[in-house]
């Protein structure tokens, strides 16, 4: 077997981005895996930057939906229309929310170090 690619996934590696190979001993592809690392070459991550950006951005927009969610159902924001001014300091909290997530996509910050207040 040709070795073309080899990608981390997991505690594994992913060979010829096909087939999934643990690290087990014995096995003929792992086998294959850890000659091909002692000939100097290196694996791929496990992710591209940006797969890891697109993973960040998606955790942000998730816990954003997670907080407005938790405080305003999606039953409530369809029976409470944005356009009546009664609501308007808690469409004011909504979108603070979104803000603080868009401005945490662009600046590249990790949901666990956004302050959401």
């Amino acid at each position: 077997m040709e070795i073309k690619t080899v990608k981390i996934q997991g505690q594994g590696y992913l060979l010829n981005n096909i087939t999934h190979v643990p690290k087990a001993d014995g096995n003929r592809e792992y086998e294959l895996i850890k000659q091909w690392l002692t000939e100097g070459n290196t694996p791929e991550p496990e992710f591209t930057e940006e797969e890891l950006n697109e993973q960040r951005i998606q955790a942000i927009k998730a816990k954003a939906s997670e907080l407005i969610i938790s405080k305003y159902s999606i039953v409530w924001q369809l029976n409470h229309p944005r356009t009546d001014t009664t609501y308007g300091s808690d469409y004011a909290w909504i979108d603070n929310i979104r803000a603080i997530s868009n401005q945490a996509e662009a600046d590249g910050t990790n949901v666990e170090d956004i302050q959401w207040q």
